[in-house]
């Protein structure tokens, strides 16, 4: 089935029964008699009983429909990463990631997006497929220097280009450029990014306009940075996956509703000899 579109069952077409080959009706059933008032040959039945048809609710269809499409959960085991994306109670998922690695034929240097979406996954779309590639042209137009003004220039030209597409929705990212052994680290919104460094949670993002009450105990009622660092120094390297799935399973145990994307960048992998 297509995303986006819903297919229902339509029940069989009830044929209703023909007479004389012509379907019955009182016109056809006078028309079986000659002008001699002798009747036609074939005889004619008495119109059947109604017919009691089967119930069919599409709307329940629908309910196992969304009920599928609620479980969409997106697993990637990479050797420099692990990300888990998984549904909330939205229609449409609309979290996204980006990944680009081996940036200009280097093995050490890279790009990490998250993106969330809202109102609809045109802007969390545009954003996954552009943003990376923007910050790193502007990189390269400025010869690989200034790393810091091309990543603005990337997330301006974004932005700019989006809003000539006349989509309706929104999008907030955090990204991560790893370059010469350095992070360069960017967001729009509340995604965000944290280093763990000898089991210490350290924030490296802050969260833009939290003026809103209800997105300010959303994100309160979500799992805490340290907290989300003791569960993954717990877990061996190669149970980064299920570290993952445990934050996501306790966020949403803590009363989150909405889509929830962890990223996982093992930075000793980038580490410039």
């Amino acid at each position: 089935m297509e995303a986006g579109t819903l297919t229902l069952q339509i029940p069989s077409m009830v044929s209703l029964p023909f007479y004389g080959g012509r379907p019955y009706s009182k016109e056809n059933e006078s028309s079986l008699v000659d002008g001699n008032g002798n009747v036609d040959s074939i005889k004619i039945r008495k119109r059947p009983t109604m017919l009691v048809l089967p119930e069919y609710c599409p709307e329940k269809e629908f309910i196992l429909e969304k009920r599928k499409i609620e479980n969409v959960e997106v697993e990637i085991n990479d050797r420099d990463y692990v990300v888990l994306s998984k549904k909330g109670t939205r229609e449409n998922m609309e979290d996204r990631f980006k990944v680009i690695t081996h940036v200009f034929g280097d093995p050490k240097q890279a790009f990490f997006s998250v993106i969330d979406g809202h109102g609809g996954v045109g802007a969390a779309d545009y954003v996954a497929d552009n943003l990376g590639n923007n910050i790193l042209n502007s990189l390269q137009n400025h010869d690989g220097q200034r790393v810091e003004e091309a990543i603005r220039e990337g997330y301006l030209n974004t932005d700019k280009d989006f809003l000539t597409q006349g989509v309706s929705s929104g999008a907030c990212a955090a990204s991560v450029i790893i370059r010469g052994g350095e992070l360069y680290i960017a967001n729009v919104g509340d995604c965000r990014v944290v280093l763990s460094k000898r089991r210490i949670a350290t924030t490296l993002t802050n969260d833009h306009n939290l003026s809103n009450q209800y997105e300010r105990s959303r994100i309160q009622s979500s799992v805490s940075e340290q907290e989300a660092v003791d569960i993954v120094s717990m877990e061996k390297a190669n149970n980064a996956m299920k570290c993952c799935k445990k934050l996501v399973d306790i966020s949403f145990s803590r009363g989150n509703k909405d889509d929830i994307t962890v990223m996982i960048i093992y930075l000793q992998n980038f580490v410039v000899a």
